[in-house]
């Protein structure tokens, strides 16, 4: 089976000499395969050209550590509804080189959005390090993710040398991707994927989403975008941290779930309080998420430092 890759490669100038060639690749076996692969319009292609252009620029580029970073996709000769397509991001850490790999298949259908939603999460965890971790912070540690969509940050805190990563999933056709990504990086002896939510108590709920992998699912009782944005919904399985972890240590707790941050420290009380976990979430849902979760941090542990870090989108560092 030939593989045709498409770099979101940037200008020649911004690229390491030994990648100058991808800008040309990019276009020539784009081309290549619409015309000879498919028999669907080349307007497929243009699509994802279009759309990924934004990244260009920021996907390869200077990184805080000095490293690159190369983003890819790589496309099957055969049907893209049928065969496999995957993003797959490499870049290089404290000396070290690694790689991720997502699938973006979405069950018989064109796979555009996964597409899309792959390199914005690459970007956002790996690129930009929206999360701040490193192997310093992440090497033997026991990690809670929550809202672990397809993947991205769970792999990546794996591939940094994570003892056990527990992967909180609630939509079922992304925690299908999930699972299929940590069998394609082969980190199943690390990460533990779980079909649920985390929320401050057990239960169920309702959760509404466009696609498998969407980025932007969340509750509808705790909607933060307008009516009609979602066109799909599931009820699903709600757990506590607290309850899940019966009183076991953890050691970091990512938290990026749509508007759900204060529920899910709430729920997380007792293993703040007995471990003092590293605590990186989103402060952008909602204008009040700025004063209220990190008072909610500093009243269950006074001890916390936090820092509000804007790498991509705001995101709150507590240790």
């Amino acid at each position: 089976m030939r593989r045709y890759l498409i770099d979101t490669a940037g200008t020649r100038s911004e690229l390491p000499p030994q990648l100058s060639h991808l800008r040309e690749q990019f276009f020539d076996e784009a081309w290549a395969y619409c015309r000879h692969a498919l028999s669907s319009p080349p307007g497929f292609i243009i699509n994802i050209l279009n759309d990924i252009s934004e990244f260009e620029r920021r996907i390869i580029s200077p990184q805080r550590n000095g490293s690159w970073f190369l983003t890819r996709i790589a496309l099957t000769r055969a049907r893209l509804s049928r065969e496999p397509i995957f993003v797959e991001g490499q870049w290089k850490s404290h000396g070290k080189n690694h790689v991720i790999r997502l699938d973006c298949h979405s069950e018989g259908t064109y796979p555009y959005e996964n597409v899309h939603e792959a390199l914005a999460r690459i970007h956002e965890t790996i690129s930009a390090n929206q999360y701040s971790i490193s192997s310093n912070n992440i090497r033997g540690k026991i990690v809670i993710d929550a809202g672990a969509n397809t993947g991205v940050f769970s792999i990546t805190a794996a591939l940094l040398g994570a003892k056990r990563v527990y992967a909180f999933e609630p939509v079922s056709s992304s925690f299908n991707l999930l699972k299929r990504n940590i069998r394609e990086n082969k980190v199943g002896h690390i990460v533990i994927p779980i079909n649920a939510g985390l929320w401050n108590a057990q239960g169920h709920t309702t959760i509404e989403y466009r696609f498998p992998g969407d980025s932007c699912a969340n509750l509808s009782s705790k909607s933060i975008l307008h009516p009609g944005f979602h066109n799909k919904s599931e009820r699903i399985r709600l757990v506590s941290v607290d309850a899940f972890l019966k009183n076991k240590p953890c050691d970091f707790i990512k938290i990026d779930a749509e508007g759900c941050e204060e529920e899910i420290l709430q729920g997380a009380k007792r293993t703040i309080k007995l471990s003092k976990p590293v605590l990186s979430f989103s402060a952008y849902h909602f204008a009040k998420d700025k004063t209220r979760l990190p008072a909610l941090v500093k009243h269950l542990r006074p001890d916390y430092t936090i820092r509000l870090n804007h790498f991509e989108e705001p995101v709150f560092y507590c240790e």
